[in-house]
């Protein structure tokens, strides 16, 4: 008799990578130290034979150079704040949202929950976030919402795009940013612009700091780019009623 039943390796678990931003300083230094001496071995290498102009040496040689003077950057800022990290977006987990952060990761919907399931989601979600001054208009637009045109799209996405790379993922969460945005005006009568790969702060930023979040007495140093920057511009007058609330 054949046994029918499948079975799967264990799911390996994502190893979150770490940002050198996240070392306490005397490690910094010795990081520092390391990278200067390889550092040292590259323009000796690149001073054998012809190799002085090689593509792949240059690109290592500068890579290296910029790294350590990112690494000082950082030991400066820790030697302002010893508690202080500087973590890059892509490195940013639940941990780090929570804790030195304040934000809280919530999952409204599913994706085969149905429009009613999804009203209900958001309403409930909304109602514990502090300062939902708006969780009226936002019930009324979520419940009035036709995705007829989202659901054609996102139907065209799932039958004809592969999905298998993070670009064609992509795909299907641009068709919902961008319905997300027209309810967005819908609800406040705003402008929003998207900003797709949105610079926060890199190596090579004209800023000498990152831009930095204190919560619970904590610094957090913010670099790298977000996969969306989404900005809701209020009209005038709903922007002179909120400074005063």
């Amino acid at each position: 008799m054949i046994d029918g039943s499948v079975s799967f390796p264990p799911e390996k678990k994502h190893k979150r990578s770490w940002s050198s931003g996240e070392l306490p300083v005397d490690q910094l230094i010795l990081l520092a130290d390391a990278l200067e001496n390889i550092a040292r071995e590259i323009k000796f290498v690149q001073a054998q034979r012809d190799w002085g102009d090689l593509e792949e040496l240059h690109h290592l040689a500068d890579t290296t150079d910029t790294v350590i003077k990112q690494i000082k950057r950082f030991q400066n800022l820790k030697n302002k704040d010893e508690n202080a990290v500087i973590v890059s977006f892509s490195n940013v987990d639940t941990k780090i949202l929570n804790e030195r952060l304040g934000m809280q990761e919530t999952v409204v919907i599913r994706a085969d929950s149905s429009l009613e399931v999804f009203s209900k989601k958001l309403t409930a979600v909304t109602e514990v976030q502090l300062g939902s001054r708006h969780l009226d208009v936002i019930k009324d637009t979520v419940s009035d919402w036709k995705p007829t045109s989202l659901q054609d799209t996102l139907s065209i996405i799932e039958s004809s795009i592969n999905r298998k790379s993070e670009a064609a993922s992509r795909i299907a969460i641009d068709a919902w940013l961008l319905q997300g945005m027209e309810l967005i005006k819908q609800m406040h009568h705003t402008y929003t612009v998207l900003f797709p790969e949105l610079l926060i702060w890199s190596r090579d930023s004209e800023t000498d700091d990152p831009p930095a979040i204190a919560y619970d007495n904590k610094i957090t140093y913010l670099a790298g780019s977000t996969d969306y920057g989404l900005l809701n511009i209020l009209p005038i007058q709903e922007r002179i009623a909120e400074s005063r609330v």
